[in-house]
Parts: C-alpha cells; structure tokens; sequence
C-alpha cells in the first residue's frame, strides 16, 4: 500500500507543479499508453494489478472527456513516424494484458463510452484442446514455477537451455509423463497461472467486435531474457499464429513483465523476423516519433480514480518515476 501511496502522490505532485502538463504541452505529438490486467466487482486482493468495476468507469470517463485516445492498430504507426499533427489533448492508448475473464464485464464500460483496446494474449495458457501446443506450454510454464531442481531422464539438471531441446523432441505420450512428474514437485504458482483466462472461442468472439484488437503476449508468459533462442522463436510464432488465426493483429506484442532487461536485442530481432511491427514494455516512457517502435512504454493502471493522479498519467508523470528509479 505505501508504493501506491507513493506513485499517487508523485503524479498529483508532477500535475500541481505543472512538470506533467508542461511536458504535454512542449512535446506536442507524442502518447502515453496505460496497461491494465484484472478488473473486479467490490475488494482489491492484488494491489498492482486489479482495478475496481467502479474505479474503471470513472477513468473511462476521463480519458473520454480529457483525453483523445487512439486505436493502436491504425495510429500507432503514423506516430512513430511523425505524421500525427500535436495534440489539442493528451493522447492515450489503452491496453490489457492476461486475457483475464474479468475483460467480459469490463468490456461494457469500455462499450459505454467507446474506447478502443488492445488485449494482449499469453495464447499457451488459454488452450484447453490437449493439444501439443497446449502440453509444451503447460510443461514450459511450470518450470518457471519450480521450487525445487527438476532432471530430466538422461540424468542432466534442466535448465533453460537443455528442457526446451529435450521436451520439444518429446512424443506426446512422452510430454503427458513429463507434466504429471512435474505436477508431482514442489510448485510457487505466478500469479497468472491462478487466474480464470478465456477460452479460445471467446478470444474468436472478441476479435470481431469494432473496438477490441487481440495481440500477442508469448505462449506461456516468460521473461525473454532468460530463454534460449529457440525457445524465445517458439514462443513468439506460435503465439503469432494463434492470434492471426483468432482474427487478432499478429504485429503487436507485449512482452510479458515487460521491466527493464527482461527482454533483449536478441529478442527484438526475432520479432523482426516473426512480423511483429509494434512491441510494448511495462517501461513508463511515452510514445513519439524517437521512439523504439520494439520497447515501446506502457504505465500500469491503478485502482485510483482521482482526476489530478490521472491527469498526472497522461501528462507523463511516471516517464519521470521510472528515470528516478532508473527504470529507464
């Protein structure tokens, strides 16, 4: 409670003193992006990451009111390259990580006042069809979850670099073996493995609808700095595949965590290779045309609804948190 404490005095702070209005209008063409992940009814379990049902709808209204926001499919792009003329308001885009069945309900408010999101995808973890997909997945992200130091047949320590040779070559039979032994061990559940995600068809139903976009968020939500390449290339094509054939927007991706090293030029350059145009950090820089279009900034919304803490957000605010802290 006292770091949000902290992070809601400091954007009231920058608003009061004029630091973030000043830097709004200075810049001119540039955006802020702002993340969500869980929404919920009544009582706040995960301070970082859940936002109340009536928090959100009054920060809708802000952004509806105060702010122009864009549609990252179609304005993205001609704001990197400059071709967006400067602001009259605030530019903010708004994305949700997780595919979190919480989105369900939360879409309605951002039917009611209109606003375009992007939902990025850990696709991995929303399979139900005992697919082999769906088995690698399972297998690759309980091993992040282990406690305790897992062998593999031969003998040999798993480590990042030697289980995704040897389970990827594994026969399916093989990899339902492999899960059961893990299931078996001692286990630190992430928080996103106890959560309820959709399902693939509501990801399918959800692509259709005007004011939703689906992007990639990696199979099974690693930190991609800790993966060997080939690990690192499956997680983003196949990712890129399922959200293709959902109907999404292949050429986004949020990297999961998204903090500063969890990602690497390595990683970067199989986006590159994979079609991925646009890739967002959880780094809380704004969006111009100086931009790196492959770690572009993203702040992580709060359960606050206070005008002069979000007025403070979309001025830019934790651009300035986040190079204190050298975040940056």
């Amino acid at each position: 409670m006292g770091q949000i404490n902290f992070r809601r005095y400091f954007s009231k702070f920058c608003y009061f003193t004029g630091i973030a209005p000043l830097r709004w209008r200075a810049i001119g063409s540039y955006a802020v992006a702002v993340d969500y992940h869980y929404f919920t009814k009544s009582g706040i379990e995960n301070q970082d990451l859940e936002v109340e049902h009536q928090v959100l709808e009054r920060q809708l209204d802000f952004f509806s009111n105060y702010c122009e926001v864009g549609d990252a499919r179609t304005q993205i792009a001609p704001l990197l390259s400059g071709e967006i003329s400067d602001n009259y308001k605030p530019r903010v885009f708004i994305s949700i990580d997780d595919a979190d069945v919480s989105v369900l309900d939360a879409l309605k408010t951002f039917e009611k006042h209109e606003i375009p999101f992007v939902l990025f995808v850990p696709t991995g973890l929303i399979l139900k069809d005992h697919s082999r997909d769906q088995l690698l997945s399972m297998i690759f992200q309980k091993f992040y979850e282990l406690s305790e130091s897992l062998k593999l047949p031969n003998g040999e320590k798993a480590t990042f670099g030697n289980i995704f040779n040897y389970v990827s070559q594994c026969e399916e039979s093989k990899l339902e073996e492999l899960l059961s032994e893990i299931n078996k061990l001692n286990l630190e559940p992430k928080v996103i493995t106890q959560r309820s995600l959709l399902s693939l068809q509501e990801l399918v139903d959800l692509a259709k609808h005007p004011l939703v976009t689906l992007g990639s968020h990696s199979m099974t939500h690693p930190v991609f700095s800790e993966l060997p390449l080939e690990w690192a290339e499956w997680e983003i094509k196949t990712s890129s595949k399922y959200i293709t054939e959902a109907g999404g927007d292949s050429s986004l991706f949020a990297y999961p965590y998204g903090f500063k090293g969890s990602f690497n030029q390595e990683t970067i350059s199989r986006l590159k290779l994979s079609g991925v145009e646009v890739a967002f950090s959880t780094i809380s820089s704004k969006i111009d045309k100086r931009s790196n279009p492959y770690s572009l900034g993203r702040v992580g919304m709060l359960n606050i609804s206070d005008c002069t803490y979000l007025k403070g957000v979309v001025g830019g605010a934790f651009e300035y948190f986040d190079r204190i802290l050298r975040r940056i």
